[in-house]
């Protein structure tokens, strides 16, 4: 607030801050590009990060894709994807303003294609069906269906195991579904409970820029005591 000075001639005037004030919350400015938009976007979702407070974007730019490739590994299904998401790319200026949600889309999609694709020769799926990209690690010498290991299982200086991703030997085994629905149940497990401990440790992060030790002890710690005790 301004007030006059009492001078005779009423000239000038000096500042008087107004401390009863209300302190409003700052707004936050997220600085991000076409690619990084639409992971924003999903974010945003969840909730808005406050100023100055850590963004878990640029995190969710790897992890979105990267879980939703486990979940979704086929090269088939996978290459279907990345094919559109290439289309979506490469039209993106006839898309801007006739199909604007494709045209937020179009990297989301192509990243979604591109993990699909890369965790489908991880499970080596293509359509349910094996890839002999390598000769496997198993064979069938008496052809009763019962096969025997041919690399060094005791990693003692022989042969190493299939190079790259599931051995293509499991595909049609009795124990298939067994086996691979395991595999990827761990894997899912394990890389989903390590994406909530960054989540947590971002917390953290949180409550100690902010000097704020009731929501670091109250809230903080328990959370993280309980994610491994829950997991670990």
């Amino acid at each position: 607030k301004a007030e006059r000075e009492a001078s005779p001639d009423g000239q000038g005037a000096f500042l008087n801050p107004d401390r009863g004030a209300w302190k409003s919350t700052p707004p936050t400015y997220i600085r991000t590009n076409e690619y990084t938009e639409v992971f924003q976007e999903v974010v945003n979702t969840y909730g808005i990060p406050r100023y100055q407070e850590a963004n878990p974007a640029l995190l969710t730019v790897v992890t979105f894709p990267f879980i939703f490739g486990m979940m979704y590994g086929d090269v088939g299904h996978g290459s279907l994807l990345l094919m559109a998401g290439a289309w979506l790319v490469q039209n993106a200026e006839s898309l801007r303003f006739s199909q604007p949600v494709l045209f937020s889309a179009r990297y989301l999609v192509l990243s979604l294609g591109i993990f699909a694709t890369f965790a489908g020769f991880m499970y080596n799926d293509f359509f349910s069906i094996g890839l002999q990209l390598f000769p496997s690690g198993f064979v069938d010498k008496d052809g009763n269906g019962q096969f025997t290991p041919t690399y060094d299982v005791t990693n003692s200086g022989g042969p190493g195991p299939y190079p790259f991703g599931l051995d293509w030997a499991w595909v049609g085994a009795s124990n298939e579904l067994l086996y691979v629905n395991s595999l990827k149940m761990k894997l899912s497990v394990l890389f989903g409970v390590a994406q909530m401990i960054v989540g947590l440790l971002l917390r953290w992060s949180n409550a100690l820029y902010e000097k704020n030790m009731t929501d670091f002890i109250f809230e903080c710690i328990p959370m993280m005591i309980f994610m491994l005790c829950f997991f670990g």
